[in-house]
């Protein structure tokens, strides 16, 4: 079992859906204001041609009009950007579900494949790294009475005062008898 169980390839997908979301949404804030400035200028056109002709219409209509035009550019303008800002979050929180409910499956399906294995009679990684501790703890301890044994040999092999040459040493440890200098 790892620390983080979304794979790499799960969470590329759900971040590369989120950002072409939001780029979607971009371009449609992109392509509305285009829009509503095209809404814009076909109506200022439209308010002058009329305006030309003084019997259909005058200055004051004719300033009017553009500013009524202006206003409802303005509160489309803003519509759509409460709508895109809404969008986002709501993208934000689907991607955030996904990762969550993807992250969930992942354990899920980590502890059914762990039952499964238990079932089968087969170690999981945490008795594994247990055994390989104890393996390691009975090692140090057999070496540390190894080296006891050793010491305790040579102790008794040697006459009292005399000093054990290099020899005896590796006669102990080879576990034949040393023949010691008169």
């Amino acid at each position: 079992m790892h620390k983080d169980p979304m794979s790499l390839a799960t969470r590329d997908v759900i971040e590369s859906g989120k950002k072409a979301t939001k780029n979607v949404i971009a371009a449609g804030r992109g392509a509305t204001r285009q829009v509503l400035g095209a809404c814009d200028r076909v109506w200022q056109d439209a308010a002058t041609t009329l305006a030309a002709e003084p019997a259909l219409i005058t200055q004051k209509l004719r300033d009017d009009l553009i500013s009524v035009q202006g206003q409802l550019t303005l509160l489309a303008g803003y519509f759509v950007g409460c709508a895109a800002d809404r969008s986002d979050r709501m993208v934000d929180g689907v991607a955030s579900t996904t990762t969550s409910a993807v992250s969930e499956y992942e354990h899920m399906f980590d502890a059914r494949v762990a039952q499964a294995i238990s079932r089968l009679g087969m170690p999981i990684a945490g008795v594994i790294q247990a055994l390989v501790r104890h393996i390691a703890d009975l090692s140090a301890d057999l070496a540390r009475l190894t080296s006891m044994q050793e010491e305790r040999i040579v102790v008794r092999k040697t006459p009292a005062g005399k000093k054990t040459s290099r020899r005896a040493h590796k006669a102990v440890r080879r576990g034949k008898r040393a023949k010691t200098a008169k």
